[in-house]
């Protein structure tokens, strides 16, 4: 018993998926139409728009689909990603302050990180808002 060797070791639950590297990428509902058009949320054009668009700004990231079959050119690594949307609409980022905004994409990394995500992309309203905030600094 003396002689073996104890060594850490990496073991996969799934050896098909050791050699994936994951991504998420975060979108956002331009305007509450979006909201409406969501097969989970057709009900809510019944309601007022404005009464949508404040709820749906506190509500959770959602998990919207997986991406499959992606691998690198260059070192034909295999990769996998998950499309997510962080409710609030543009207007409602905007409207709350920069705090909000970032305690969404908080909430959404946390939710990548526990699918395995090592990187996470942002949408357009997302960017320009980390832009105007850092080129202010400067």
């Amino acid at each position: 018993m003396a002689e073996i060797e104890w060594t850490p070791g990496i073991r996969y639950l799934q050896p098909s998926e050791a050699g994936i590297n994951r991504f998420a990428f975060v979108i956002h509902p331009l305007n509450v139409k979006f909201i409406h058009n969501d097969p989970r949320f057709r009900w809510t054009r019944y309601l007022p728009n404005k009464l949508v668009e404040t709820v749906a700004a506190y509500m959770p990231p959602m998990y919207i689909s997986r991406i499959t079959g992606g691998q690198s050119p260059t070192t034909g690594q295999k990769i996998e990603g998950y499309l997510q949307s962080a409710p609030p609409t543009a207007r409602e980022m905007m409207r709350h302050g920069e705090r909000f905004t970032y305690n969404r994409l908080n909430a959404a990394a946390r939710m990548s990180e526990r699918k395995g995500a090592r990187i996470m992309g942002l949408g357009r309203i997302y960017q320009r808002r980390w832009r105007r905030r850092h080129h202010r600094r400067a």
